[in-house]
């Protein structure tokens, strides 16, 4: 039904229920008959029913930008219908008085109770049923927590002293007392009020000092109330209900006579966690799957052992098995600090002087470089308990790195490709003298007697832990570009956009081309004192023209089909000598050999992996979907999970180690000058469990032959309240028209 019928329907309605109120202005105070009120009353209710749905169904199709107008529009012509509605229920209350018990809410999992006394006729007991009844609110580990009781049920029905027709009917639990505590009205003269109070008539005006009868479960609140309310002062509100209109707000404390009393005891097993560990080793002991796969760790340290043990004078020698003594390496990174005038000593340091901030520092090895395998971090968000840290009291700045899917996007466009290393790139940006004071740091060359030999030194450089260091070192590099804006035009845009913290990407078309960018590039960091190195590319021309002309080349070996170090761009692994991705899963596979099956080592899992293309999305969004299933089971995160997750998810793990055999083509072979027509296609597809779409170029050569080259994938998995399957179609077709918008823009195709 169009927005038109439907109001012409609701203008039909809005007649009748103007004509119906209008004849009661004339009737309603002469009227005597009860039966007559109360079939008018019934006739409103219907009114205002019908006109509920007709307002409904007309904001389910009207335009966004209307439906404020008419919400507004509706709730005022509601407001006069529920006007005459009360009319009519105060003049049934004024022919037909009721009584009423005294009623409180509760607001916990406390069903509806009512006292003895309050009920008039003979107990209708429907059921008895037996409840069990917490002493204490609260956590406990005994059996006398809990008592069991047996209940009648009776129903009752809650009117009003004004309108008879409005009532609440539910079913009570009889108990002979309700509350221990003495709940006094409140001493409150609310004649005060009468100003703000006009025209609302209150529930009840008694003062009597009564307890109370009946407690309402708040299970049943939004049944007794209307939902208008009318604020009269900060601490007070009056509420609409069935009953009337109801004060709610502060009364003030109780009777000083009243008590309350609660019981805690707390006890601590603090070794219940390994007593636990224990237990389950004993139970697992001889049905335990054997698993004969040892960790990295447990290799490196057998071959060790096997390198070291000895056969001497009938007896075997073994050495301990230390761990790496990173005390020297340590010492090394801050002695090379010193020397290159990174950090320097503080004169006339004394640490009892005044209140100032050191910075803690701390020593991260990363087993995947082939140098510097220690990096020493300084934890610049510590801090002292009630002040800042040095972080929070920085800005952080703006990111102005480029975006890292275009980048990767990009340095696959040409057949050249090359990359590059800002050397300790922070540590190459000076501070102003007025700020390294902030950071310093407590040293000492000799450990074992730290307090006699202990030194503060201070950085002279940015370093690296501070929140800001990333935005100082990008804004400082695009500073310094600006002068070489006419010198080295293609240079300059080529730094001002692909450097992404301290590394380089380049391509072009041509080895001169790209050795003359290179050369430049050198030049102009060099102006700053900024030493670029590690340099790689897949030409081995251009890396003979390096070698020649003393490029500091990346010598680590990167080749796919030898056990060694990988070389990586922007995290992605890339084998120069056969110009390729591919995915080192060694690290990964090490971390699944060590995991546990819970919830939170999937996601541990799933954060290992790095595939910002999508060259593995099919793979990938089994794991995804899996995690899906995990969040809508409510497993806690180190819960096991069951058999219908640990089963599939075993099988990817197993499918992980044929991720090696994965190559990709960096490049995809073709360049603006060697085709006559590019053509960017889009496939996408949906099902109840995932969709996507995966993005590919066509393009047709001049004599004719016609390739394609993979660009991109991606996939999602169904929001937890799964669309219909034309609305996940939709939702795919969104990421492909996405994709290939961001594919276009980064690359500069002209869309036609």
């Amino acid at each position: 039904m169009d927005a038109d019928k439907i109001k012409n329907k609701r203008k039909a309605l809005k007649n009748s229920a103007t004509k119906f109120v209008n004849n009661l202005d004339v009737s309603l105070d002469s009227e005597t008959n009860v039966n007559h009120l109360e079939i008018l009353y019934n006739q409103l209710i219907e009114k205002i029913n019908s006109l509920k749905i007709a307002d409904n169904e007309l904001l389910n199709v009207i335009e966004a930008k209307d439906i404020e107008k008419e919400i507004e529009q509706a709730e005022s012509y509601m407001e006069n219908l529920i006007s005459y509605k009360c009319k009519i229920s105060q003049r049934i209350a004024s022919l037909t008085p009721p009584v009423v018990p005294p009623v409180v809410y509760n607001s916990t999992n406390v069903p509806t109770s009512i006292t003895q006394a309050a009920i008039q006729e003979p107990k209708p007991a429907i059921k008895l049923p037996k409840l069990t009844v917490n002493k204490f609110y609260g956590i406990t580990k005994t059996d006398k927590s809990q008592v069991e009781k047996t209940f009648n049920v009776v129903k009752i029905r809650l009117e009003s002293k004004d309108d008879p027709i409005s009532y609440l009917e539910t079913e009570a639990l009889e108990t002979e007392k309700i509350s221990a505590a003495h709940i006094p009205p409140p001493n409150i003269d609310i004649s005060i009020y009468n100003k703000h109070l006009k025209g609302l008539k209150l529930a009840d005006t008694i003062n009597n000092d009564t307890d109370v009868s009946v407690l309402i479960g708040a299970d049943n609140y939004y049944d007794v109330m209307a939902g208008r309310i009318k604020r009269i002062n900060r601490k007070l509100v009056a509420a609409e209900s069935l009953y009337g209109w109801c004060l709610i707000g502060v009364s003030g404390p109780l009777n000083k006579n009243s008590s309350d009393s609660s019981v805690m005891k707390v006890v601590v097993e603090e070794d219940i966690s390994k007593q636990l560990e224990t237990f389950w080793l004993l139970e697992n002991l001889g049905i335990e799957p054997a698993n004969d796969r040892l960790n990295c760790n447990d290799s490196k340290r057998l071959q060790e052992f096997e390198d070291s043990i000895q056969f001497r004078d009938n007896r075997y020698v073994v050495k301990l098995p230390w761990k790496d003594n990173l005390k020297d390496q340590y010492k090394d990174v801050v002695d090379s600090y010193i020397e290159q005038n990174i950090v320097e000593r503080v004169p006339n340091s004394n640490v009892e002087d005044c209140e100032e901030f050191y910075l803690p520092h701390r020593a991260v090895i990363r087993h995947n470089k082939v140098s510097s395998k220690l990096r020493i971090v300084f934890d610049a968000s510590s801090h002292k308990s009630g002040k800042f840290s040095l972080n929070d009291s920085l800005h952080i700045g703006p990111n102005l790195y480029p975006d890292l899917f275009e980048l990767l996007l990009s340095f696959r466009k040409h057949p050249i490709a090359f990359t590059a290393d800002i050397k300790q790139a922070f540590l190459n940006v000076e501070l102003d003298e007025s700020d390294k004071n902030v950071t310093k740091f407590f040293w000492t060359d000799n450990p074992e007697c730290f307090t006699e030999s202990i030194e503060v030194l201070r950085f002279n450089r940015v370093l690296f832990g501070i929140n800001s260091s990333p935005f100082l070192l990008s804004a400082t590099i695009k500073h310094h570009l600006k002068k070489y804006v006419s010198l080295y035009p293609q240079t300059h845009e080529l730094l001002n956009n692909f450097v992404f913290v301290d590394d380089i990407l380049g391509g072009h078309n041509s080895v001169i081309a790209a050795y003359t960018t290179s050369v430049e590039c050198i030049n102009i960091f060099n102006e700053a004192s900024v030493p670029l190195h590690k340099w790689a590319t897949n030409s081995a021309e251009l890396n003979e023209l390096w070698g020649k002309n003393g490029f500091p080349i990346d010598t680590s070996p990167n080749s796919i089909g030898q056990k060694r170090m990988n070389y990586k761009v922007l995290g992605i692994s890339w084998d120069t000598d056969r110009d390729v991705f591919y995915f080192d899963v060694e690290n990964l596979l090490c971390f699944i050999s060590k995991g546990t099956n819970t919830k939170r080592f999937l996601l541990q899992v799933a954060g290992q992996i790095f595939d910002p293309l999508g060259f593995i999305t099919p793979y990938i969004i089994r794991l995804k979907i899996l995690i899906q299933n995990v969040w809508e089971m409510g497993l806690l995160w180190d819960q096991e999970m069951p058999q219908i997750i640990r089963k599939p998810f075993k099988e990817w793990c197993k499918e992980l180690e044929e991720l090696n055999s994965v190559t990709i083509p960096r490049f995809y072979h073709f360049t603006d000058l060697d085709v006559i027509d590019i053509q960017l296609h889009a496939f996408s597809d949906a099902s109840k469990k995932a969709y996507g779409s995966v993005v590919y170029f066509r393009v047709v050569r001049p004599d004719g032959t016609i390739t394609t080259s993979f660009v991109t994938s991606k996939s999602r998995v169904p929001p937890l309240k799964t669309p219909s399957l034309p609305r996940l179609e939709l939702m795919g077709a969104l990421l492909s028209a996405r994709s290939c918008d961001k594919v276009s823009k980064t690359l500069k195709f002209e869309k036609s």
